[in-house]
């Protein structure tokens, strides 16, 4: 999984103050007079003139970040670079090379790479410090970005996505379509009519930030989740608040916020955003974006199974028959055997021929108790060739008057050297599964069979059942 850029706030409990630091919460004035774009949250640390004053971060990730603060150079014409360490080496620091009478938000202070400062950008744990001791100056920070661990735990934190001022590769969450270059502040640009630039992100929020130039303007729109195109105009920025010094230069604004898309529902986004204008305006240059990631809470509502609206009839089973259900009772003083089946129905099968064996052994127990009954399957009436059947009431008969009988599904051997009466049966029911499909008709022609007999053998002698015997 890639990684991604981390935005931490000057306001962050993680980062720990020592020394004399205020809190500067209105930057509304300064912003007025900024020409490099807002400051982040609203907020910035300053350290006062009583040094040494500084701070101490410390993160999980691979080493590489960004320290960016406020340049003010109405109050400061000259800022010394800052001590950064990080892991206890010095990293890049940056002093203030910068446009003189104007604010400079979102200055890069101090920059650790693979190149410089960072020399082990193994994932794992780091320490930045920075330090300040110029009593004639102030430091003012806004905000620290750093490269998180593979797989990072995201829980609602901003990430920033294309900055290619501390970034040392291109972005891989940016697709970029034909038209777009590197211009000499190291920014994508392009002039192109219909060139674009699309993202996808796990959020709730995105900012785009570009630049502005004076007396210029063009045309540019974005689509948010393959919605229509809404366009707005690059326009030239209020110089009202500038002075003469700082207009009389080439007079580009850098890092501004050209459109904020927040309230989107939590999950997925697409964005993509295109130049719609000319040549000879202003064009569309890529600073960076922020990304307000989801929280945990909502990561995990995205796992939850969807709630299902309306309800389904079940599905019929094709084997479930419609034939309605038969019982079997019987009693001491006459013989009433209903035979009934649920066609399709393998366990009521399965559960009379194992009641048949329990009640036969029950039988065999006084002659001959240390034989064992072979369980068998009671099948249809219907006659195999070369067999000859039994019904379940021939059965009963045979058994009450001690006769043999061969069964088409019940065979039964006379064992050497056991009493005449008692026999042995076994079960023949390879072909059952194969009848169970047209059972239906064999079970209806089976039930006007067994009425047949009962009619024809109501004057013979009752089958008699073990005493005390119920059946449900």
């Amino acid at each position: 999984m890639a990684t991604v850029w981390i935005v931490v706030d000057d306001t962050d409990p993680r980062i720990e103050y020592f020394g004399s630091w205020g809190e500067i919460s209105n930057s509304h004035q300064r912003n007025k007079i900024s020409h490099s774009g807002v400051i982040y949250n609203d907020t910035l640390h300053l350290a006062t003139n009583e040094t040494p004053s500084g701070f101490a971060f410390r993160f999980n990730g691979t080493a590489q970040l960004g320290l960016y603060g406020t340049v003010d150079t109405t109050l400061n014409p000259s800022l010394p670079a800052p001590g950064c360490f990080l892991d206890g080496e010095n990293t890049w620091t940056f002093g203030t090379n910068v446009d003189l009478d104007v604010i400079n938000n979102n200055y890069l202070l101090c920059h650790a790479d693979s190149m410089f400062g960072a020399n082990n950008t193994s994932p794992g744990e780091h320490e930045l410090i920075v330090v300040h001791d110029n009593s004639d100056s102030a430091l003012i920070i806004d905000y620290i970005v750093y490269e998180s661990i593979p797989s990072f735990n995201l829980n609602g934190e901003t990430l920033q996505i294309g900055n290619r001022q501390i970034q040392s590769s291109q972005d891989p969450h940016l697709q970029y379509k034909a038209g777009w270059n590197i211009n000499d502040n190291d920014e994508m640009e392009t002039k192109v009519s219909g060139s674009s630039v699309a993202v996808v992100f796990n959020g709730t929020a995105v900012q785009f930030f570009g630049n502005l130039k004076e007396n210029m303007t063009n045309t540019i729109s974005y689509s948010i989740d393959n919605q229509p195109p809404v366009d707005f105009q690059l326009s030239s920025p209020n110089t009202s608040s500038f002075p003469k010094s700082f207009l009389t230069s080439p007079g580009q604004f850098i890092g501004q916020p050209l459109f904020n898309l927040s309230a989107l529902a939590a999950g997925e986004h697409s964005l993509v955003v295109f130049h719609n204008g000319t040549a000879e305006g202003t064009p569309l240059v890529l600073d960076y974006l922020f990304v307000t990631s989801l929280t945990e809470e909502e990561q995990a509502s995205q796992q939850q199974p969807s709630a299902v609206t309306g309800s389904i009839a079940p599905t019929r089973n094709p084997s479930e028959s419609t034939s309605p259900n038969i019982s079997l009772s019987s009693n001491h003083r006459e013989v009433g055997v209903i035979i009934g089946a649920t066609v399709g129905s393998i366990l009521f099968v399965i559960l009379l021929g194992a009641w048949m064996v329990l009640w036969r052994k029950r039988r065999q127990t006084d002659v001959a108790p240390s034989q064992q009954t072979t369980p068998f399957t009671v099948g249809t009436a219907k006659s195999l060739p070369g067999r000859e059947t039994i019904t379940i009431l021939d059965l009963k008969r045979s058994r009450a008057s001690g006769a043999e009988q061969a069964g088409g599904e019940l065979e039964r051997s006379q064992p050497s050297g056991q009493d005449g009466g008692v026999v042995n049966m076994r079960v023949n029911n390879l072909k059952l599964e194969q009848r169970i499909a047209v059972m239906h008709d064999q079970v209806q022609q089976q039930d006007r069979h067994v009425a047949e007999q009962l009619a024809q053998r109501s004057l013979e002698p009752v089958a008699e059942f073990p005493p005390n015997y119920t059946m449900t």
